[in-house]
């Protein structure tokens, strides 16, 4: 009996209704988690003189940062529309639920569902003059590694890739691949950007993969300049 309710709870879950519901709690707990957080900034000038040249950009940061970069997604986007790209998946639902309402434009999409479709729109939006935000080793990892595909788009649509690091005073730690970052009700957060970073149409393969490597470096020595939670698991 035991068993037999277990399953019809699993199936429920699963089934189209029951993520909808499941995502909509989930996005409403985020949502409200994410604005509790007190956020401090560092290097945020960096950011502000490509507002100041008009000059759309794309937020580049790791997947087990994104509680704090929908955070601050849901603030940036007074300033200028953002596309972010999430996963076809059930867990991607939850992560587009709360991403929309808090007034992003969410492209669903990854390298083994439509991927070469929702990599087309996203281009459409930063060619449009949106900026964008993307987990640059999402959504499946392996974790911190930069995927090819976020230098490849950044390219394609010239738009410049800002590496940012995020971290929290007090948080949980889970066991997902990316070793996702929760934050503790209040706490206190920092975010640190760096220079932004241009990749020229006529790079080499050879220069891209450079790219890539370079950028996650980038990414690594910001978490290290994070005045807590900089540790690298």
């Amino acid at each position: 009996m035991a068993k037999r309710k277990k399953s019809l709870f699993r199936k429920v879950r699963r089934s189209e209704w029951g993520t909808r519901i499941t995502s909509k709690f989930m996005s409403g707990g985020i949502k409200w988690l994410s604005g509790t957080l007190k956020v401090d900034w560092i290097d945020r000038e960096i950011m502000e003189d490509l507002y100041a040249r008009d000059q759309n950009f794309i937020f580049g940061y790791w997947h087990s940062d994104l509680i704090l970069a929908t955070r601050i997604g849901s603030e940036e986007v007074k300033r200028r529309p953002i596309a972010v790209m999430a996963s076809p998946s059930r867990d991607g639902a939850m992560i587009a639920e709360n991403m929309a309402s808090q007034g992003l434009v969410v492209v669903r999409g990854s390298s083994g569902r439509d991927g070469a479709n929702a990599f087309r729109h996203f281009a459409k939006h930063l060619r449009e003059g949106m900026n964008g935000s993307m987990a640059v080793d999402g959504p499946k990892g392996p974790r911190e590694e930069v995927k090819v595909g976020a230098i490849r788009l950044a390219q394609m649509t010239q738009t410049p890739v800002v590496p940012f690091a995020l971290g929290y005073k007090k948080r949980w730690m889970t066991r997902s691949w990316d070793h996702l970052r929760i934050p503790h009700p209040y706490t206190q957060a920092t975010a640190i950007c760096g220079e932004p970073f241009f990749f020229p149409r006529d790079m080499s393969t050879e220069e891209i993969e450079q790219g890539t490597k370079e950028f996650g470096r980038a990414l690594m020595e910001l978490r290290r300049r994070l005045p807590y939670d900089n540790i690298l698991e």
